[in-house]
């Protein structure tokens, strides 16, 4: 077996074992894909460390203590 095959065949396990038909695979799988986009485009505006604190965020005047 190729590396493919290997790929293949745990994808199909994966699927009985989750009990999953091929089109909810599928599905989940380009859920999952857009996800990880998002995820990585927050990535680019908000992972830099950059702490955005606006008044609203001082639920309590003894917060800043």
């Amino acid at each position: 077996m190729n590396k493919d095959e290997i790929d293949a065949a745990a994808l199909v396990s994966e699927m009985h074992r989750q009990n999953l038909t091929c089109k909810e695979a599928l599905k989940a799988m380009q859920m999952y894909a857009n996800d990880k986009m998002f995820q990585d485009e927050l990535d680019k505006v908000y992972g830099n460390d950059l702490l955005i604190e606006d008044e609203w965020d001082n639920w309590h005047p003894n917060d800043s203590l």
